[in-house]
């Protein structure tokens, strides 16, 4: 939702600095920022409902049969998936990796907590309609010793 609004406010700018330097006439411009304006509007309005809806929930730890689930859609989606769905698993599941020396790794998990609002993220190729989206995440570490 954020890359969202910041598209359509850097297309805005765009425009807007295209008009201001002479380069794009009012009328050819006008309707276009019309809808962006529109957009940006729903965007944020949207934004603000998923804000509130989060903040009044409240987040459960997932059980071992969803945390199973889970298990089972990142290894099908590392094992099967096309390049952009590994990497946006990877980057779903993992917060960061610390380098502590060349023998040692330490990344940090992103762990789902799920629990209501539910159905904020439509669902992927990853998610199956109706199951419970995680709405949070706790970071979880693991210490990795490199072969000498």
């Amino acid at each position: 939702m954020e890359a969202q609004i910041r598209r359509a406010q850097g297309s805005l700018d765009r425009y807007f600095h295209a008009f201001e330097e002479e380069r794009l006439r009012e009328e050819v411009c006008t309707r276009r920022i019309e809808e962006l304006s529109a957009e940006l509007t729903s965007l944020e309005a949207r934004r603000s409902e998923l804000a509130e809806e989060m903040s009044e929930s409240e987040p459960t730890v997932p059980d071992p049969a969803e945390l199973a689930e889970l298990v089972r859609d990142i290894e099908r989606a590392l094992s099967d998936g096309e390049l952009p769905e590994r990497k946006a698993m990877m980057q779903a599941v993992v917060a960061e990796i610390k380098v502590r020396d060349r023998g040692q790794i330490q990344p940090v998990f992103r762990v789902p907590i799920f629990g209501p609002p539910y159905g904020l993220v439509p669902p992927g190729r990853t998610e199956r309609k109706g199951r419970h989206l995680p709405s949070a995440f706790v970071q979880v570490e693991a210490t990795f010793r490199l072969g000498a």
